[in-house]
């Protein structure tokens, strides 16, 4: 699970600048090039929820249903992962739908620019317990 605030900018007056943040639930699936060796691909889907517009605000009338609520998305990158226990990791995260959902057509300017893109860096560390 991770926090990310994503967004872009807007050519509608109506809405201006567009900032979402989701809690992502990713699947992540390593493959390493040698068991031996730190260094690894990783890929999977995962489901992004809107924090702000999500299905219990729109239903309670307290968010903004120009907004889609959720994305699906599908994830790659690589890192490498250290024997000391520090892991470093780069990958590129594809929504797959739209941010206008509900049918703010005017939200971006030109057509296929409404999916979500994002380049994540990310850093994490294995504590040893024996």
């Amino acid at each position: 699970m991770l926090y990310s605030s994503q967004g872009g900018a807007s050519t509608s007056p109506d809405y201006g600048d567009v900032e979402i943040d989701y809690l992502s639930i990713m699947a992540a699936n390593k493959f390493y090039v040698d068991p031996n060796k730190g260094f690894h691909f990783n890929l999977g889907p995962g489901l992004d929820i809107n924090l702000k517009n999500n299905f219990v605000n729109l239903f309670n009338g307290d968010g903004d249903g120009e907004i889609s609520p959720f994305d699906v998305v599908v994830f790659g990158g690589i890192g490498y992962e250290f024997n000391f226990g520090l892991t470093l990791e780069a990958r590129y995260k594809q929504g797959t739908v739209s941010v206008d959902f509900f049918g703010a057509d005017d939200l971006y300017e030109e057509d296929g620019s409404n999916l979500n893109g994002v380049l994540q860096l990310g850093a994490s560390y294995k504590f040893k317990l024996k």
